[in-house]
């Protein structure tokens, strides 16, 4: 009966220090999970295989696995260091984020083509049903411009940029016509020969706290009414709409 004694209070010790451990620090299966998705990943997305993938880390923040990745460029006959992070869960198959490493990125021509991308996307998109603030986030390597001086619709940066797209704020739209709305913008998107990984769209909601009733919160603040996220080829339907 002592015995007892000792080892329950042991193993209630244990499954804490597991449960910790495991929270900062990922397990080695869902580890060996992700690093496998990584690599059907840059499989898919680099065929040539001109890339090195080194071991990860758990990112307990965000919940996902981290690796770095390495790649090469003939054209440019230079290296660049990513992050490419994978998540999340027990089963980490989804590419979350791909991110060039500070000392790898151009940051001058960065800035630039970002501001070059917005304004042509939002040139892209005037005249929508719904009017829409795009923002164009593009990375630039080191020695990218070598090749490819001027910012242009189709720039082949190894990792593809990315749209976050503001809708004007909610004022009654049904759930069908937000639908309608991320259609058209994908429509003109793939008929101009943008090069972009995926687009997020939010469509907020204005709520007036004036009164103070609504506690902890600010007099005017904003909620997420519909939300998408869709790549080049995703077919869009009234289930891809978030709320």
């Amino acid at each position: 009966m002592k015995k007892w004694l000792y080892i329950v209070p042991a193993a209630l010790i244990l499954v804490v220090v597991l449960f910790f451990y495991v929270s900062f620090n990922g397990n080695f299966i869902s580890k060996m999970i992700a690093k496998n998705s990584a690599q059907d990943y840059l499989k898919i997305q680099y065929p040539e295989g001109n890339y090195t993938l080194q071991d990860g880390h758990y990112n307990f923040k965000n919940g996902t696995y981290a690796f770095d990745l390495m790649y090469y460029s003939e054209e440019h006959a230079q290296n660049w260091a990513y992050t490419l992070e994978v998540g999340n869960g027990l089963f980490p198959t989804s590419v979350e984020y791909v991110t060039l490493h500070a000392d790898s990125t151009d940051t001058e021509t960065t800035e630039l083509w970002n501001k070059e991308g917005s304004d042509y996307v939002n040139k892209l998109l005037k005249g929508l049903p719904i009017s829409v603030s795009a923002s164009y986030t593009i990375s630039v390597p080191i020695g990218f411009t070598k090749e490819t001086p001027t910012w242009q619709p189709e720039v082949p940066v190894p990792i593809a940029p990315f749209l976050y797209i503001d809708t004007a704020y909610y004022n009654g739209e049904t759930k069908e016509q937000f639908l309608q709305l991320t259609k058209e913008i994908q429509q003109r998107l793939n008929k101009e020969s943008l090069n972009y990984s995926n687009v997020t769209i939010v469509m907020n909601e204005k709520f007036n706290n004036s009164d103070g009733k609504k506690v902890g919160y600010a007099p005017i603040y904003y909620e997420t009414k519909y939300y998408v996220t869709f790549g080049r080829k995703t077919e869009i339907t009234i289930k891809t709409i978030l709320e």
